[in-house]
């Protein structure tokens, strides 16, 4: 599945800027994912202020369960559109999404 694949290995302060949530939601979720022992927090050398965290395998099921109904309400979503008319929604949504990154980034509200 992946689980020990880097790609599933982040550091706090990316959820954070990469979310747009608070270090204490953050924070905060990370807590119960640990205590539910669904991922790790580790550090390293001397750096206790950047945290990498790490999907633990008792995590497995729950991320297969959320895959699985992402992918059903996408195809619900997509239900009669072809194959070309998605792509293209794929692309207009993806400049959507780097203009939000971008209005967010400059510090306009």
């Amino acid at each position: 599945m992946g689980i020990d694949n880097p790609v599933y290995r982040s550091k706090i302060v990316l959820i954070v800027e990469v979310r747009y949530l608070s270090k204490s939601q953050v924070s905060g979720a990370i807590k119960l994912l640990e205590e539910r022992e669904w991922i790790d927090k580790a550090y390293i050398g001397d750096n206790r202020k950047t945290a990498h965290l790490k999907i633990c395998e008792k995590a497995a099921a729950v991320i297969a369960d959320g895959k699985a109904a992402q992918e059903v309400f996408f195809e619900v979503l997509m239900d009669g559109f072809t194959r070309e008319e998605i792509e293209r929604m794929k692309g207009y949504t993806g400049r959507i999404w780097d203009n939000i990154d971008s209005y967010l980034k400059s510090g306009s509200k």
